[in-house]
């Protein structure tokens, strides 16, 4: 089962939870038959979204906040969303 998941900012908090991720991802895989997948960030200036899940080991080497979210969404050729968050569009539970 894929569980997909919107991260509520990217700071100490949130990148240690994408390193977490990162981690557990084959033990979470064999146990529990689970993965979760980020596909969006939440930041200062807006909504960084990609439905097919964000890099989370790129996303991490360009730094924190809403800075490296940024750079993420220069990089990748996406927008950060500033209004309608989640519209209804978004199918992610919400952290």
């Amino acid at each position: 089962m894929i569980k997909k998941i919107i991260l509520t900012g990217f700071g100490t908090v949130g990148r240690e939870f994408c390193r977490l991720i990162i981690q557990a991802k084959t033990s979470l895989e064999k146990k529990y038959k689970l993965q979760f997948q980020v596909v969006g960030i939440v930041g200062r200036h807006g909504l960084l979204y990609d439905e097919r899940g964000l890099d989370l080991e790129k996303l991490l080497s360009y730094g924190r906040g809403s800075e490296a979210l940024g750079t993420y969404a220069r990089q990748h050729h996406l927008q950060l969303y500033e209004d309608n968050l989640v519209d209804g569009t978004v199918n992610a539970d919400i952290l």
